[in-house]
This record gives C-alpha cells, structure tokens and sequence, in this order.
C-alpha cells in the first residue's frame, strides 16, 4: 500500500462518522480512474450520490468546505471499500508550502492550482471525471483532442468545484462537447511531453528537459525560452498573464518546439535576438546583446540557469564579443577567434596598435578610457585582413619612390596632409606606414585631368627634383597649381613626380656668403628667441608668452633687428621670473604637481598661454622666496646644487648661437642652431659624473669615436659620453667643467657631421 495511504485507514478515519457505525459515508461509490485525483474523485461520489453541493456534503462530515484540500480529500475518499487505492494516492497531489508532488513528479507551488476547475469538454464527453493535469495551469490544450481547456461555462460563468456535475454548469448549460475525434496518440506539444512526464503516456525524450532534476525546472525552461521567442527583440520585458499577448498558453506553446530541437534550436532564436539587437546600436556584450532576456537570467535561480548561461556566453563568444565572463574564451580563442595579444604577438607589434589598426580598417570602433582595454578579437578573415594590409604597407621611401617624388618632397606632403599616415609601427623615423591604395588615390586625383607632353617646356621641372628646404615646400606649391591650372597641368609620365611646375628661383649666394650671414647675426642687437629662452630655462614659446604678456621687449624696430629681443629687458624677466620646474626640488613641492601645489602655497604665478595650444605659468621669484621662506632662488649663483650648475652653463651657451636649450625633462636637451643634432647634459651628484649624450640621422657608424660609445635607434646614431666631475657642486669649478662639456660637446657634433 501507498505512503499516501497512511494514517486513512477506517480506524484513523479524519472526518466525522455521521450514522456512528464505522460504514462508507456515502451510499454510492466507484473505482477512482485513470489520473484521478482524490479531489475530483470527492465530487464525482457527490454526483453519484446526487448531493446538490460538494461544499455542503465534506462540511457535514466535518472537512473544509469552502477550499477543497487534496489531503482531506485522500482521507474521505479512501474511507470506501474501493479498488485502486494507491492509483488514487499517486494522482493525488501533495502541498507543501513551496512545493508539490504530483504523480511522482515535482513542481514549484505556483504550477499547480485548484482556484480554478479546468476541464477538457471532449474528454469529459468521452468519460466524465477529472484528470490530475488539469490542475497544472501549464498544460492548457488537450493533446488527445487539441482543443483548448476551459474553466467557464457556455454562459461565460466560471465551473466551481461545489458542483458535483461532469456534465452541466450551475446555470443547467451543458458543458461537453461531443463529435470532436480522438487522436490516436497526443499530438507533439508540452501538454504531451507533460503527459510523458507524469506517467500518464509514453515518455517523449526532450533531453534539455530530461537533464532537468524536477517537471518545476522543465516548466520554467519552456516559459523562459516562450517569452524569449514571442518578446526577445522587446526592450522592455513581458510579463506572463500580464502582456497582451503572453497568455501561459501561448508562451508554453512558442517556447517548446524550440526547447524540443535542442541546443541548435535555442541558439538559433539567441543569435536572431542578437543580431535585431545589433541591427538596432544596442552594443555589445551579452547584457547589450539580449536586453531584459540577460537581467531576467540573473533573477533565476533554477537548475536551468547554467544551461542559459552556456548558451548566451555561446552566442556572445560567436559574435566575438567577450568580457570578464569570457575572459578564458577569449585567451583559448574559442570559435575560431584570435585575441588581441596573441595576433599582435604573431605580427611582432603592441597591442595599442594593433587596436588602432583594427580601428582604422572598421574592424572594431574606436574606444576611449578604460574600454580600451576591452577584450576585442579577431575572425579568422579579419585576421587575414590585418596580416594582409600590414604586408602591402610602404615606409615614405618606398611612398616617395611610387609617387617618383623625394623623399623630403614626400615629407612634405604628409605634413601638409596629404597624404595620411595609416598606422605606425617601430620606432624613429621609420615608424609610419602608408596605404598604397591611398597614396594612388591622391596621385590619379591629381593627375586624371593633366594632359601628357613628350617634352617640358623652358622654364619648368619635374615635381619630383623638389625638395623640402627652411624656404620652399613642395607640397604648397602643389595645392594651388591644381586649384588654379587644374585643367592646364601637363606632365611627361605617369606618375606624380612628373607632374610639371615652375623652376625655383635659385639662390647666387655661395656657401662663404652663407656662412658670412650666419655670422652676421652675432652682431644684430639684441638677443634671439633661442639665446632668450636658453636664458631663462625654458623653451621658446614661453618667451613668445611673455613678449604677448609685456614681460619682454623687442629691440626698436629696424632692417636688422628683425625678431630680437631686448638684452636689458629679457634679463630683467630673468630676475622676476622663473619657470615652475625651478622648484621641483623643493621639500614644499616634491612628489605633488609643481603648478597646483605653487597656487596652494600662495605663490604669485603668471599664466602664459603658448602658441601650441598648451598653457605654463611663470613664477614669481621674490613671492616665491617669501611663501616658500628661502634665502635666495634655488638657481642662485652661490647655491650648491644641479639647478644652480644648470642655470650657470645656460647663461654660457646664451652667450653664442651654436647651442640653445630645447627641453628640460632630463637634465638639459640642447639643440644646434640649425636643430640637425640634438644632445643631453645630465649631472649624476650621486657618482660625481656628467653624462654627455649626442643624437643625429646617419646612416653609417661614426669613425675615431674610441672614447664615446656608439649606437643605432632606427636612422639615429647615439653616441655618449661619461665626464668625471668630482668638484661639480662647488661653484668655483663650474667654469672649468662647463669649457669641458662644450669642448666634448663640439667633438660630438664634428663626429656626428663627417660624411
């Protein structure tokens, strides 16, 4: 016998024995049917009975009248002398306060109901009791006779389970409906798979259903994926019952079918939601790709949820779009996809530009902030794309040479963009690459319209012998012969280079003559912009600044005394002003941003606005002296330290034009008055050594360099030098070891400038 039957026999009987003789309660009885439940078996003995009330009939004998309980029910039911005792037991549900079992089965308390009485009018036509899976609001369409369950009579008014007819409503209309033909076995659907489940049928085998510990589990994978194929394309999520259009019925109905063709079918409705949510910007990512279908996974808490979670990773891995979920798909490139660090391992580059190149190719959009770093991938054909362009890619001179052009022509013309650097890669001046294709897209621009000649005319040359030089540039003599003579042009080839234009005007000046000038300067009055800001510390522009602010006077105007400065007034600037890195040192200042940290002390700065679009301040000294409680200005010539030291050899070099101060990030960067060679001069206190470094373009090694040492970045040769300096803080040996530095200075630029 049933557990279920325990604790109901005659002697433990639950309800009140109304003739006090131990006998059946009711006169009539039958044998419980087929996936008949305790409950629907209560009112049908009321009909056999012909009680008018089923409420009326379990309150006599002491049970709940008002809400039919399954356990009461059990109870009465077995206290006949019936056959199949345990079969009624089995389709008897069990409540528990979140659950309930149902022949055999589990569900969550919400799948199963008696609020309403749900029937079949062509079952009950075929034989009039109740069946257990009516109560399940889930299996909403008979299988056997595809027809949808009602719960109301012809009139419209809801059946109650008071009434004990299996045949007509309250109202006296009839409620079965005969001549609809039985199939012969249910026809496919969840009603049929729920048939299977609970035993009534052949099992139907839908693993992802199967692989479900309880039915609860299977009903809710059917709705989730019910709702996903009616509403997935939604941006706002639908509710069952709720959403027009989103009756149980209907979702259960859209939803198994695609459940029943197993994993390819659920992600073949997955990939159509992501692929209308891309249509529509919605972004990337599985939270972008799958909207409220995304939140609503995180709010379950079923079995199913692993089995959704695979399946979204799945369809966002495809996609290539990955995250910290997918961080290992990512690195295992998974379908197929290649990460960024691992292609630009293969290609030999960095990471940061392999991301612009993917950017510049419309492989992926451009990111900014933290998104850079996002986990971007490639295809396999996108792959192939990046590996292909990256081969056709020229260097200027391989673009100079397609354009027949020189190379400092082709210089030009990039700075003038013209043509457009597509990406970078290496280092020094070899870094740019250029794309063929755009690089033939300018050239047939210019020249579809240019008529060919055999010879040129007197008085004119090939665009290719230009060059680029402190007076011509090739590319702004190109832009207004096109605008100008567009139709007129003419050239002797079919390149760019043999475009005709006008002949320069060459200088007679000799080389002497040259030199001469450049001598001249010496005894302009005045000061340079150069010799001026190796004076005060800094580069031109801020003396540019503060000539704009009336810190710096121009030399009266005059033939010659073009651009030159005042010597008494950018030395009276000198003694008012300083740049903030003079103070960098300082304990008041040190590990915190010099400019701000100045302002919160109260120092007394001037903004300067710089003709490059970038802004520094200069400070005053004496404010600086009285906030900051110092004796003298730490460049002071009878201070002890590097900046001392500095401030002394730039006042040395501001005294001729063969080196002027280009930068201070470290230590001094100095420049020749022609900007061809450029050098470092950095004190090391630490080991009493002054570091000497000189850098220009060559392209073979310097000979009788044995004291310096030699080395190639890119097309620049490097050559550096250690100078002891035992004696370099005491101010009185300063100008020894600065005679020195210039004198190795000079050596390195004589080394650096032999052909």
């Amino acid at each position: 016998m049933s557990a279920a039957l325990a604790g109901h026999q005659p002697g433990t009987r639950t309800f009140r024995d109304l003739g006090g003789r131990n006998e059946p309660p009711l006169p009539q009885w039958d044998k419980p049917r087929h996936g008949e439940p305790a409950h629907g078996f209560v009112v049908r003995l009321g009909a056999l009975n012909r009680r008018p009330s089923v409420s009326v009939m379990l309150a006599s004998h002491g049970l709940n009248g008002i809400s039919l309980q399954p356990a009461e029910c059990l109870a009465f039911a077995t206290s006949f002398p019936i056959h199949g005792k345990d079969r009624l037991a089995h389709a008897t549900p069990v409540v528990f306060p979140d659950r309930v079992e149902i022949m055999g089965q589990e569900v969550r308390r919400k799948h199963w109901q008696l609020l309403r009485r749900r029937f079949c009018p062509a079952c009950l036509a075929e034989d009039a009791y109740h069946r257990a899976w009516w109560d399940l609001p889930s299996f909403a369409r008979c299988p056997y006779h595809d027809v949808d369950l009602e719960w109301r009579d012809p009139s419209g008014r809801p059946l109650p389970w008071w009434s004990p007819s299996f045949t007509h409503g309250p109202t006296g209309n009839g409620i079965l409906r005969f001549g609809i033909p039985r199939n012969t076995s249910p026809t496919p659907s969840f009603e049929a798979y729920l048939l299977g489940r609970l035993g009534a049928e052949d099992a139907i085998p839908v693993p992802l259903l199967d692989d479900l510990p309880t039915l609860g589990e299977a009903i809710e994978l059917v709705e989730f994926m019910g709702r996903v194929v009616l509403g997935g394309t939604e941006r706002r999520r639908p509710t069952v019952d709720a959403t027009p259009g989103f009756e149980l019925g209907t979702v259960m109905k859209a939803g198994y079918p695609v459940i029943a063709a197993g994993r390819d079918g659920v992600l073949e409705v997955l990939r159509g939601v992501a692929d209308h949510r891309e249509r529509a910007h919605a972004g990337r990512g599985r939270g972008a790709s799958f909207g409220w279908i995304d939140q609503l996974r995180e709010e379950e808490h079923s079995a199913h949820r692993k089995l959704v979670d695979e399946l979204l990773l799945q369809v966002v891995v495809e996609r290539g779009h990955f995250s910290t979920a997918t961080s290992q798909a990512w690195r295992g490139g998974a379908e197929g996809w290649i990460s960024v660090p691992r292609l630009a391992q293969e290609l030999g580059i960095t990471e940061s530009r392999l991301r612009r190149i993917s950017e510049k190719l419309g492989i992926h959009e451009r990111q900014f902030g933290i998104a850079r770093n996002r986990y971007r991938a490639f295809s396999p054909e996108q792959a192939d794309l990046v590996r292909s362009t990256l081969r056709r890619l020229v260097g200027r001179d391989e673009g100079a040479a397609l354009l027949g052009i020189t190379r400092s022509c082709f210089d030009a013309l990039v700075a003038n963009g013209d043509i457009g650097v597509f990406c970078v890669l290496g280092r020094c001046g070899a870094r740019h690459r250029f794309d063929p294709e755009e690089i033939a897209r300018f050239s047939d621009g210019i020249l579809r319209h240019a008529k060919r000649i055999d010879t040129a005319p007197p008085g004119s040359v090939r665009f290719g012998v230009l060059n680029r030089t402190c007076k011509s540039n090739p590319s702004r003599v190109l832009g207004p012969l096109v605008r100008s003579y567009g139709p007129m042009l003419v050239r002797v080839g079919d390149k760019l280079g043999d475009l005709l234009v006008a002949a320069p005007r060459r200088s007679l000046r000799t080389s002497e003559q040259t030199s001469a000038a450049r001598a001249a300067l010496a005894e302009l009055p005045g000061l340079g912009r150069y010799q001026a800001a190796t004076l005060y510390g800094d580069r031109v522009y801020v003396i540019d600044a503060l000539c704009e602010k009336g810190e710096i006077e121009p030399v009266p105007s005059g033939r010659k005394a073009w651009r030159r400065l005042s010597a008494e007034s950018v030395e009276a600037a000198c003694q008012s002003w300083a740049p903030p890195t003079l103070y960098a040192d300082l304990p008041q200042v040190a590990g915190r941003p010099i400019i701000p940290q100045l302002r919160r002390l109260g120092v007394r700065i001037l903004e300067l606005r710089l003709s490059d679009g970038s802004s520094t301040v200069a400070v005053d000294r004496a404010s600086a002296r009285k906030m900051l409680q110092l004796s003298c200005d730490p460049d002071a010539a009878a201070v002890e330290s590097v900046r001392a030291f500095e401030a002394a050899f730039l006042r040395r070099l501001a005294t001729g034009n063969e080196w002027s101060l280009a930068g201070r990030e470290r230590g001094l960067s100095l420049r020749t008055g022609k900007g061809d060679l450029r050098a470092t001069v950095v004190l090391d206190l630490g080991r009493d050594l002054i570091e000497i470094s000189a850098r220009s373009k060559r392209l073979d090694l310097p000979t009788r360099a044995e004291e310096w040492a030699v080395s190639r970045e890119g097309t620049f040769i490097r050559l550096t030098r250690s100078l002891p300096a035992p004696a370099a803080t005491s101010p009185s040996a300063w100008p020894a070891i600065q005679e020195r530095i210039l004198a190795r200075l000079s050596e390195a630029k004589a080394l650096l400038s032999l052909p």
